[in-house]
């Protein structure tokens, strides 16, 4: 199993490199959606506003790990020189495969914290059969939302993770 310690927000791809694993996606869709109302509401937009939705099955070795949802407000992706196209995004996470990094790079966008809610779900199912597991299969969900440096909500994430593939830790004081 790999380690991740849950107290620092770090993304998918870092999670598989840092168990020695060589990150990867299959199924990768990036589109522009209208906002429902659990996705307006954790990143304080209005219910169908646009926002660009990644999804993907991320890989360690080739095997099926993570499945991941990812929205992000449309208005990120207006720039000065112009609009950022959801094909840019696309070719982007197929060769370096983390939104983290292309917020870095291609936007200029800093995360500085996230909010996450982690609870067990069974795989039933979209995700089941995304993930290649049996129905009723143990998953962790991980639903987070990323914070820019100045208090705005950037992006939500919702990560389904195949229950024996990762084992993450939690610092707790007191």
């Amino acid at each position: 199993p790999t380690y991740n310690n849950l107290n620092i927000n770090s993304g998918v791809t870092q999670l598989i490199r840092s168990s020695g694993a060589e990150p990867g996606c299959r199924e990768l869709l990036v589109v522009t959606r209208t906002a429902s109302e659990h996705v307006a509401n954790p990143l304080c937009l209005e219910p169908g506003a646009p926002v660009v939705a990644v999804e993907r099955v991320r890989l360690a070795n080739d095997r099926r790990t993570v499945f991941s949802l990812e929205y992000l407000p449309q208005e990120l992706f207006e720039m000065q020189d112009g609009e950022v196209s959801v094909e840019e995004i696309e070719v982007y996470l197929k060769v370096n495969q983390s939104m983290y990094g292309f917020l870095r790079e291609r936007l200029s966008l800093e995360i500085h914290h996230g909010i996450a809610w982690i609870r067990p779900l069974t795989a039933e199912g979209y995700i089941a059969e995304k993930l290649h597991v049996a129905r009723g299969s143990s998953l962790l969900h991980l639903e987070q939302v990323d914070y820019d440096f100045s208090g705005d909500p950037v992006a939500l994430s919702d990560e389904y993770y195949v229950a024996d593939a990762f084992t993450f830790s939690i610092y707790r004081s007191g």
